[in-house]
């Protein structure tokens, strides 16, 4: 899988050897994650092995061409990440996910890596619809998907959440829209 390039930002796969900036960012981030993420409950008592883990499992994941977990690095640190997942070729679609480390937020960056990852998936895994979601309470990742003229196609509960009052918010990017412009190379 390819290291793609924005003007900000390196978007590459996360390596065993990125667990501590990982570790590092999910527990900077904890209070603002857990709420939407239930996984960040695990960085809380957990060490660098949680994140070690995690990485080891997207690395399986990226080599079943399933899923791929990448990092976001701003002037070489680790400020987030955004998957790729449910990738489901029949379908042709391809949901989008992410998270940023709290001091880097308000910064433009995760609209960047969004754009960057959804003109790839569209480019090199011929997807034709990348999906965004995000609770309905989650204004920020909301604004995320309306930034980039994503189109919410629908409101309802998402398959396999534990929690039967969530409702989500169904974002839809069709492969021939316009999106807004970016200088973006990945190789």
């Amino acid at each position: 899988m390819s290291t793609i390039q924005t003007p900000r930002l390196q978007i590459r796969l996360l390596t065993k050897r990125d667990a501590p900036n990982l570790h590092e960012a999910v527990v900077e981030t904890m209070e603002q994650l857990l709420p939407w993420m239930s996984w960040a409950e695990s960085y809380r008592t957990g060490g660098v092995e949680v994140a070690e883990k995690f990485i080891e499992n997207a690395f399986l994941d990226a080599q079943k061409e399933s899923e791929w977990h990448f990092g976001l690095w701003a002037q070489e640190k680790l400020i987030g990440v955004v998957a790729l997942m449910r990738f489901d070729r029949h379908n042709q679609s391809i949901e989008i996910g992410y998270w940023c480390r709290t001091s880097e937020q308000k910064k433009g960056f995760v609209t960047e890596a969004v754009n960057a990852l959804t003109r790839f998936a569209c480019e090199n895994l011929a997807v034709k619809r990348v999906i965004l979601v995000c609770r309905n309470e989650n204004v920020k990742s909301a604004a995320v998907a309306e930034r980039l003229q994503f189109i919410l196609e629908q409101v309802g509960p998402y398959e396999g959440d534990t929690n039967p009052q969530a409702t989500y918010r169904f974002y839809v990017h069709e492969k021939n829209r316009e999106m807004p412009a970016l200088i973006v190379s990945w190789a």
